[in-house]
C-alpha cells in the first residue's frame, strides 16, 4: 500500500520516480516469460500498477539465455476438493522428480542445492517432501512445523518417550518398529494375537516371559530400555541423548538414508536443544519430554537449517523473496484462489464497515450497495496480492523456471484462451495458473501431460473386482433379507 501511494505521487508529479527495472539474476528467457505474463494481466485497476515499458525487466547482465517452460497435468475431475489438492500434490511431486533426474542426467555438475521448489502455502508441503523424497529427490522442507514431523525426530523422541515410561502404547510401538527394535509387523501382529485384552505393552510383557524366539527378543528389547531407563537416573539428559545416538546405530541409519545429511542435523539439533534446556537449570527426562511438548504446540522449533546440505529446498513463496536458485519449480499453480466469501455478514476494509441489514418485515438479512462495494475492493486487493506472488515466484529462477499446475480439461481450456485477456477474464480467473494459460506468449512453451503416468496403480481408483459368487451365501443372505417381523 504505501509502495502503491509513493508511486502515484510520482505519476501526479509529487516525487521523482527512478525505475530499477535491470535485473541481474535471471536469463534472458525467464525475463521474457516474466514481461509478456505481466503486460498481459496487470493492469492499474487490478494490481496496481500498470504494466509498460517503464515496469518491464531489463536484463542486467549479458548471456545466459536460460529457458522457461509451463507444465500442465490434466486433472481428470471438475472440482477441485481437499482430495483432489492432496492427490495434486503427489502427482506434481513425482512429476518434479523426473524433471530433476533428467536434469541431473543432462548436467552431471548440476547439485541438488541449486534447485528451489516453491509452494503457493504449506498445506500439503510435507506430503509433497515425502513424495519427492521416495522418488529419490533429497529435500529439505522449510516449515515451521518440519523440525516435530520429521520421521527420525519423531522415533528419537519416542525412544526417549518410551525409556521414561514404557506403559505408553504409542510410542512403544514406533520404536520396535523402527531399527532401534527391529519388529516385523508379523510379529507385532502376534503379539497381539496371543494376548488379545490389556494395553500392547501388558501383551508384549507377557509374550517376553515366553522360551520362543519371540519371547527372547522381547525380553532383550525390555532389558535395552531398563539399562537405558537406570543411564537416564545418572546422566544429563545430553549425556544420554549422545549415547543413545551413538550406541543404537539410529544416528548412521538415517546418515545413509535419502536427505542423510539434513536428518542428521534434525538430530543434532535436538541434542543441542537438550543442552540449551538444561543450561536454563531443568533437570530431568521427563521434564525435558514436557518442555518438548510445549515447544512444539507453539511451533518453537523450525526445521534444523544445514546450508551446506545439497538436498532440495521445498519452500512457500513468500520465505523465497530475496533468495534466487539456477533452477526453479513453481508448484501447486492449479489451486484455486482464497478469495473473501461473499457470505460474510461483516466486511471491514479500508477503515469503512459493510454489514448486512436485517429486514425485520421479510426475516432475512439484505445486502447494500456499500457492501458490495467494500466486497469488490477486498477481492481486487486479494487477487493484486496474488499477482505479486506470482511476481516474486517467477523471478526467483536464474536460468531455468519450470511452471507446474493441475488443470481440468487442459487442452480445451489453453485453446480458449483469449489473446490479450480481457478484464473480466483475468479478474474471473480462479488461480494462477488461469493467468499464465491466458497470458503466456511463445516465451513460455506450453507442454500438457496425462495425469495416469504420474499415478501409482493403487491410486488409479478402480473398482475392485467382485469375488467369485457362492450359492450358499447368496441362498442365506436372501433368506435373512426376506426375513418379517411376525
Amino acid at each position: 500500500a504505501l509502495f502503491l501511494e509513493k508511486l502515484g505521487a510520482a505519476d501526479k508529479g509529487l516525487l521523482q520516480r527512478i525505475d530499477l527495472s535491470a535485473n541481474f539474476r535471471s536469463g534472458a528467457a525467464v525475463i521474457d516469460s516474466v514481461n509478456d505474463c505481466f503486460a498481459a494481466i496487470m493492469r492499474g485497476s487490478l494490481g496496481g500498477i500498470v504494466y509498460d515499458e517503464r515496469a518491464r525487466l531489463v536484463q542486467g547482465k549479458p548471456g545466459g539465455a536460460g529457458e522457461a517452460s509451463l507444465h500442465i497435468i490434466e486433472r481428470g475431475m471438475d472440482e477441485a476438493d481437499e482430495e483432489a489438492e492432496a492427490e495434486d500434490a503427489v502427482v506434481e511431486a513425482r512429476f518434479v522428480a523426473a524433471q530433476i533426474h533428467a536434469l541431473k542426467q543432462a548436467d552431471p555438475n548440476l547439485c541438488y542445492s541449486d534447485i528451489a521448489v516453491l509452494l503457493r502455502a504449506t498445506r500439503h508441503a510435507l506430503r509433497f517432501a515425502a513424495t519427492l523424497a521416495k522418488n529419490g529427490i533429497p529435500c529439505y522442507a522449510q516449515s515451521n512445523g518440519g523440525y516435530f514431523d520429521s520421521i527420525e525426530v519423531q522415533v528419537f523422541l519416542n525412544l526417549l518417550r518410551v525409556i521414561d515410561n514404557r506403559r505408553r502404547d504409542v510410542p512403544l510401538l514406533s520404536v520396535m518398529r523402527a531399527s532401534i527394535g527391529g519388529f516385523s509387523e508379523s510379529e507385532l501382529a502376534h503379539i497381539r494375537a496371543r494376548h488379545k485384552s490389556g494395553s500392547f505393552y501388558e501383551a508384549a510383557a507377557a509374550c517376553a516371559a515366553g522360551s520362543d524366539a519371540l519371547g527372547q527378543k522381547l525380553k532383550a528389547f525390555f532389558d535395552m530400555l531398563a539399562h537405558y531407563r537406570a543411564e537416564s537416573l545418572l546422566l544429563s539428559v545430553e549425556q544420554l541423548i549422545g549415547k543413545l545416538l551413538d550406541e543404537t546405530g539410529f544416528y548412521e541409519e538415517v546418515g545413509v538414508l535419502s536427505g542423510g545429511e539434513e536428518r542428521q542435523a534434525n538430530l543434532d539439533a535436538l541434542l543441542d536443544k537438550a543442552r540449551a534446556f538444561e543450561q536454563g537449570g531443568a533437570r530431568g527426562l521427563f521434564a525435558f519430554l514436557r518442555h518438548i511438548e510445549l515447544a512444539k504446540s507453539k511451533d518453537d522449533f523450525g526445521a534444523a537449517q544445514t546450508a551446506s546440505a545439497d538436498v532440495v529446498r521445498l519452500l512457500t513463496i513468500h520465505k523465497s523473496k530475496g533468495l534466487e536458485f539456477p533452477v526453479v519449480f513453481v508448484c501447486q499453480l492449479g489451486a484455486r484462489f482464497n478469495i473473501k466469501d461473499d457470505r460474510d455478514a461483516l466486511l471491514l476494509h479500508g477503515g469503512h464497515i459493510g454489514i448486512k441489514y436485517i429486514d425485520e418485515q421479510a426475516r432475512l438479512r439484505r445486502d447494500n450497495a456499500l457492501r458490495q462495494t467494500l466486497l469488490r475492493q477486498i477481492r481486487l486487493a486479494e487477487m493484486a496480492e496474488e499477482m505479486r506472488v506470482l511476481y516474486v515466484a517467477m523471478t526467483r529462477a536464474k536460468s531455468r523456471l519450470i511452471l507446474c499446475g493441475c488443470m481440468d480439461n487442459a487442452a480445451e481450456k489453453t485453446a480458449e484462451a483469449a489473446a490479450p485477456p480481457t478484464p473480466l477474464a483475468i479478474q474471473g480467473a480462479g488461480s494462477l495458473l488461469a493467468w499464465l494459460v491466458m497470458s503466456r506468449g511463445e516465451s513460455l512453451p506450453l507442454h500438457i501431460h496425462a495425469r495416469a503416468p504420474w499415478l501409482l496403480r493403487e491410486e488409479a481408483r478402480a473398482k475392485p473386482a467382485m469375488p467369485p459368487e457362492t450359492p450358499a451365501i447368496t441362498q442365506a443372505l436372501s433368506a435373512r433379507l426376506a426375513w418379517q417381523y411376525p
